[in-house]
């Protein structure tokens, strides 16, 4: 059995084929003076010519990486707040009602964890963004 191979072309026929190809693309790839002038446009908008408008009730600076961040902030603090009072009632707690509220504690600290990891994640996306695009300027 035979594995089919694509034929190789000498490096000559190559050449002359790329040479051909970048030629044929060149025309397409000058700008119209047009298209240029609305370029340079973009690049000279401040911010507050492009940035969306603004949420009834939203402060400016408030983004949606900010509401995540005081979202688990807060989250964190309720969670925080269950334990020290789980803690505190547990010495009354049968058996029972102890691993009870235990599992409810776990569900919630692992509920709180995957959040965090799907926050976690967006804004780093967000700054991968973002760092890409300095880069291409």
């Amino acid at each position: 059995m035979s594995i089919p191979v694509a034929p190789i072309i000498p490096i000559h026929e190559a050449a002359s084929l790329a040479t051909a190809g970048a030629q044929s693309a060149a025309p397409a790839a000058q700008a119209s003076p047009d298209l240029a002038r609305k370029f340079q446009d973009l690049m000279h908008r401040t911010r507050e010519d492009t940035a969306a408008p603004l949420v009834q009730g939203q402060a400016p600076g408030d983004n949606a990486v900010s509401r995540i961040l005081q979202t688990q902030q807060n989250e964190y603090t309720q969670m925080n707040d269950a334990m020290l009072d789980f803690v505190e009632r547990a010495p009354g707690m049968s058996q029972m009602e102890n691993l009870s509220a235990s599992l409810v504690m776990m569900q919630k600290a692992t509920n709180l964890h995957v959040k965090t990891s799907m926050a976690t994640g967006m804004t780093k996306s967000a700054n991968k963004s973002l760092d890409s695009l300095l880069k291409n300027q």
